[in-house]
């Protein structure tokens, strides 16, 4: 294990990064898109349980009433499931095992912290619990934890003043071997701004970690896993981002739009103006994809730069998530997730890097505009920032994807035939069920204990909206849906699905009714 130790000089690197010369950007996407309106829905085979209401929707009935606690189904179904106390936003994993992080450091876990839950899904209908990692950054990582494909286990602690607490540490991993069991390589401490999101170079030599909050991307040499080395720091409107499969493009999803598109009426401006009070200042910026030349980190050029190809931002849409490269039928594509404002998701053509073109979405009914009115009070008692939003995506393959399953928050688990973008349809969703009065039981939960609103920590009460936007309230929270905003595993050769929910906890899933793996 490597002692603990400051990286790189951080000034000569910040210098580099804001000397980098200015790449044109291009706003608007040339065009309407080519699909507007939901998806359609599942069809729901034999065993499921539906939605009662819109599309993605928990209908307030279900949840004053017990419907929600039953949880609904279509065309999959859980098959193992480790709950333990609850869980935090991420989840990964490295062959047979899983990894997810829990909810932050706060008054109800000063003396029970969680840090990472590593699980062994070898029998996937009786995960079991091996080890816990409460090294620094394994306490907070927010939604930084990642595994490489080489077998690397890495996250970011969450300092960010706005929505984590903790050191700035990164911490490495070794899952390569018995993956049940990480080896520490190294937790050090990052004389820097970071501690929010990050990923992976595919060839496992880069870790890439943001700051949503001070705006930075910071690129981390892991060649040497024992230590770390600081490669770059730039300014760069950052929340999530993927690299290409060649390592020297970045397609960063910058946030904004949240003074005019968060999604609990009067609570945006609130928020947006706290943030700017304290320095934040991705939310009054435009919210979208920029695509960004990295190839001098890749290739490890000193005092490396990175240069925006291109941008493209919106209105439909705010605090924009992550994305993902894809390639169908030899064609270039970005599935871009937005966590906010009914968003959704996106597919975007990037055939020409220098002019991206959003060409269909992705939305459920219950994220429809027309429908806002209907919905606007079903996650009133809930939690008021999030309900029907997407978080996160992940594809069966990057080159010629057939499934899409996402984590949306209030709308659980939902699964997408993608095999051709321009015209996706659902095929299955899975929202768990409902954990209400439960609350105690779950003090590592990030939705439980609703940590990220602060209000106070630990205790259970959350920040509630009242109807009409007329302001919001501090209350204790219903759990009468769990929020599900995990990165999901999919294993094509036994039709299965890894992941999280904060109430849940860990769960496999398994598809019914032959909707997939696809005929030939």
């Amino acid at each position: 294990m490597a002692q603990p130790r400051t990286l790189a000089p951080l000034l000569a690197l910040l210098l580099a990064a804001c000397g980098q010369s200015s790449a044109p950007v291009t706003e608007g996407g040339g065009g309407p898109p080519l699909m507007e309106g939901a998806v359609p829905a599942a069809r729901c085979g034999p065993g499921s349980l539906p939605e009662t209401g819109l599309q993605g929707q928990v209908p307030l009935e279900d949840r004053v009433g017990e419907r929600s606690q039953h949880g609904y189904q279509c065309n999959l179904e859980r098959v193992g499931q480790y709950q333990g106390q609850g869980a935090g936003l991420q989840f990964t994993w490295h062959g047979d095992c899983g990894y997810f992080n829990t909810s932050f450091p706060n008054l109800s876990t000063v003396l029970n912290p969680g840090g990472v839950q590593v699980l062994d899904v070898s029998d996937p209908a009786q995960p079991r619990l091996t080890g816990q990692l409460r090294t620094l950054a394994m306490l907070n990582d927010w939604e930084s934890l990642k595994a490489s494909a080489q077998g690397l286990l890495a996250g970011v602690a969450g300092y960010e003043p706005v929505g984590g607490f903790g050191l700035p540490f990164f911490d490495v991993y070794d899952v390569s071997g018995d993956c049940t069991q990480p080896v520490l390589k190294a937790s050090v401490p990052l004389n820097l701004p970071s501690g929010h999101e990050g990923a992976w170079s595919p060839d496992g030599r880069t870790y890439y970690a943001s700051s949503t909050y001070y705006s930075t991307l910071t690129a981390i040499d892991l060649s040497e896993p024992e230590s770390p080395r600081l490669l770059y720091v730039g300014l760069h409107p950052v929340h999530g981002l993927s690299i290409s499969a060649d390592g020297n493009r970045a397609y960063l999803a910058q946030p904004g739009n949240l003074t005019t598109n968060l999604n609990v009426d009067g609570l945006s401006t609130t928020v947006a103006n706290l943030l700017a009070q304290i320095g934040a200042v991705s939310p009054f910026l435009g919210n979208g994809l920029t695509i960004v030349d990295i190839s001098d980190i890749q290739a490890r050029k000193p005092l490396p730069q990175a240069r925006v190809i291109s941008s493209l931002f919106w209105a439909d849409g705010s605090l924009a998530q992550t994305t993902i490269p894809i390639t169908v039928k030899g064609r270039p594509y970005i599935v871009f997730i937005d966590e906010n404002g009914q968003g959704g998701v996106r597919f975007i053509d990037i055939a020409d890097e220098t002019r991206p073109q959003i060409v269909s979405h992705v939305r459920l009914e219950a994220q429809l505009a027309e429908h806002r009115s209907r919905v606007a009070n079903d996650g009133a008692s809930n939690g008021a920032l999030f309900n029907y939003e997407a978080h996160y995506c992940d594809v069966d393959r990057t080159t010629d994807p057939t499934i899409m399953a996402c984590s949306e928050w209030a709308s659980g688990i939902r699964v997408f035939d993608i095999r051709d973008p321009l015209r996706p349809r659902e095929i299955a969703y899975y929202n768990p069920p409902a954990q209400k009065g439960k609350a105690a039981q779950l003090p590592h939960s990030f939705h439980a204990g609703n940590v990220f609103l602060r209000v106070p920590l630990g205790t259970g009460q959350g920040l509630l909206a009242l109807p009409g936007g007329n302001g919001n309230v501090v209350s204790p929270l219903a759990l009468d849906t769990d929020w599900c905003t995990a990165n999901i595993r999919i294993i094509p050769e036994r039709g299965e699905l890894w992941t999280t929910c904060h109430d849940n906890g860990f769960m496999v899933l398994r598809f019914t009714n032959g909707v997939w793996p696809f005929g030939s």
